[in-house]
């Protein structure tokens, strides 16, 4: 993947600061909170280290980004390794393209969700993905990068700003991760 067509570099950015960014994204969200808790789970930081932890994202390097033209880039980044997304959405693989997700039956299961943020989409956004065989696996963002690949599919513009945390991940195959405790 040749990312300096795609995306400006902008700054070196720890772990730390990577896991403070998918927090500032999901604190707010109640749906997280209670879906956390159904899973066994007591707080967002252990919930979402759980994801982390098999993933290796606490041992990786981490770039900052911005997507220099998201309504092109951001469609052919793919869904990332979760329990749930597999089992509905990615049939016998372990991930889709973005652009290969906008099936109505999908759009419909998550609740009109992406629908509904493709019209409100945030001016300044945060995505974290690993670097994993050539392509962009999305870790944290992909309600976000469905909507964004909806608004390409539909010819409609995206105002937004939209920066990435990126990592090379070496792993042979990237686990899926997302279950119960």
């Amino acid at each position: 993947m040749d990312i300096s067509k795609e995306l400006i570099w902008k700054k070196i950015i720890t772990w730390p600061e990577v896991f403070e960014l998918w927090h500032q994204n999901e604190k707010d969200n109640e749906n997280w909170k209670k879906l956390y808790q159904q899973r066994g789970y007591d707080n967002w930081h252990d919930w979402r280290m759980s994801y982390a932890g098999p993933l290796g994202l606490d041992k990786l390097s981490w770039d900052y980004y911005e997507i220099i033209d998201p309504i092109k880039t951001v469609p052919n980044y793919y869904g990332g390794p979760f329990t749930v997304w597999k089992k509905y959405y990615y049939g016998d693989k372990d991930t889709l393209p973005y652009k290969d997700l906008l099936a109505e039956q999908v759009l419909r299961r998550i609740d009109g969700k992406v629908l509904k943020l493709a019209e409100n989409f945030p001016k300044n956004t945060n995505l974290l993905g690993l670097i994993h065989k050539g392509r962009v696996v999305i870790i944290e963002g992909t309600h976000r990068c469905l909507a964004v690949s909806w608004l390409a599919k539909q010819g409609r513009p995206l105002n937004a700003r939209i920066n990435i945390a990126l990592a090379q991940s070496n792993l042979s195959k990237l686990p899926i991760v997302g279950g119960t405790k």
